[in-house]
């Protein structure tokens, strides 16, 4: 995957399309606990009704156009 690719979430059963605008190797998240959430390879994924969504890259499967 890399950056323009058109992916579906495996997770979205209305089976949208999106294109892959952001990936980062690692992210880690606090919460209010202050407990850190470390993921290791996220992708934003901008879809065209503007719904911009942030998984792990294994949620996602590449469209062959």
């Amino acid at each position: 995957m890399s950056l323009g690719s058109l992916v579906r979430s495996k997770l979205d059963k209305a089976c949208r399309i999106g294109i892959v605008i952001e990936i980062k190797d690692s992210i880690f998240v606090e919460d209010v606990r202050c407990e850190v959430w470390n993921y290791p390879a996220f992708m934003r994924v901008l879809y065209a009704d503007g719904t911009i969504e942030m998984n792990p890259i294994e949620l996602y499967e590449v469209i062959n156009g």
